[in-house]
């Protein structure tokens, strides 16, 4: 459980003024969760910064299992918000399962077929003139060029 919780939980997460939720207590203590940042390795890391103070209002809640788990944690400046990021690392011992089709790959026997190889050569030619409608060559690569090569 992860978010701005635009509360403190205790003296040592604001030097401002404390705004504390008595809900929050309460559904982390019947979730069974806690708090993944360590306290004993750095008491006092804030998340969001006012002309008045500091607090720690954004928070990653984990059960016992992840936080055993947990190789580290810590704040990283965001451009998308006012407040910190948290970033939590953990070691998750799951197999990843891949869903979908897959990765696609050419058929490089296709190479050996001289009308193909000559073909591609004068569709480079055209393909290229279209790089500068694409943001950048990934997309350019991915939308435009490789729909061309796999086909209808």
């Amino acid at each position: 459980m992860a978010g701005n919780f635009n509360c403190v939980r205790s003296n040592t997460d604001c030097t401002g003024h404390r705004t504390s939720s008595q809900a929050l207590e309460r559904l982390i203590h019947g979730l069974r969760r806690s708090d993944a940042w360590d306290v004993t390795l750095n008491p006092q890391a804030f998340t969001h910064y006012n002309p008045n103070g500091a607090a720690r209002l954004d928070r990653i809640y984990v059960t016992d299992e992840l936080r055993r788990n947990k190789q580290g944690v810590e704040t990283i400046a965001a451009a998308f918000t006012d407040h910190l990021a948290v970033l939590l690392w953990i070691n998750i011992s799951t197999p990843i399962i891949h869903r979908g089709r897959g990765r696609w790959r050419m058929n490089t026997s296709f190479l050996n077929d001289m009308p193909f190889r000559l073909g591609i050569k004068d569709a480079w030619t055209e393909w290229t003139k279209s790089i500068r409608r694409y943001p950048d060559i990934a997309q350019w690569w991915v939308y435009y060029v490789k729909r061309r090569i796999k086909g209808p």
